[in-house]
């Protein structure tokens, strides 16, 4: 979709990597900084994850357009390695590469909770689905990667059993 413009809000597009995956791009009315992103904000994205079959591909277009840098990997195994994504100093995300699974390519997007079991059991009464976690991840987070009713996946990221 060509750009367009939100009076009070911004001007936006949305496109596609090489991958055909879409994302939006954005810039607000304001010049001041956003405070939508917030790695510690409850309820707010916390960490963003692309799924992608061409992880160097997707990789050279987000540096080249964004600026971003991969300052460091996790191996994966079979599927490869999972690289973190950073805006200069801060680490908002990581790459990896699409295993063939039956979840599709993709942006996936990990909301904060304070309590990830109780989001875990929300996801349930709200006709969604977990799909896989409890999972502790580095840092002594843990994950969900759960589903809406309508099937759109998404993560959830809480405190783990000490935090």
């Amino acid at each position: 979709m060509g750009p367009w413009s939100i009076p009070g809000v911004g001007r936006m597009a949305m496109v596609t990597d090489p991958q055909d995956i879409p994302f939006y791009i954005m810039r607000g009315d304001s010049d001041e900084d956003s405070t939508a992103y917030d790695r510690s904000g409850m309820g707010k994205c916390n960490w963003n994850e692309l799924i992608t079959p061409d992880q160097d591909a997707g990789d050279a277009l987000y540096r080249h357009i964004f600026h971003w840098s991969y300052p460091d990997v996790m191996p994966m195994g079979p599927i490869g390695e999972y690289r973190f994504i950073a805006v200069g100093e801060q680490t908002f995300g990581a790459t990896m590469r699409h295993s063939g699974e039956a979840r599709h390519p993709g942006w996936r997007f990990y909301f904060r909770a304070p309590d990830i079991e109780a989001a875990a059991v929300r996801v349930a009464e709200a006709g969604g689905s977990v799909l896989s976690g409890l999972m502790d991840v580095p840092g002594g987070d843990r994950i969900i990667v759960a589903s809406d009713p309508h099937g759109v996946v998404f993560g959830v990221v809480g405190p783990g059993a000490a935090g």
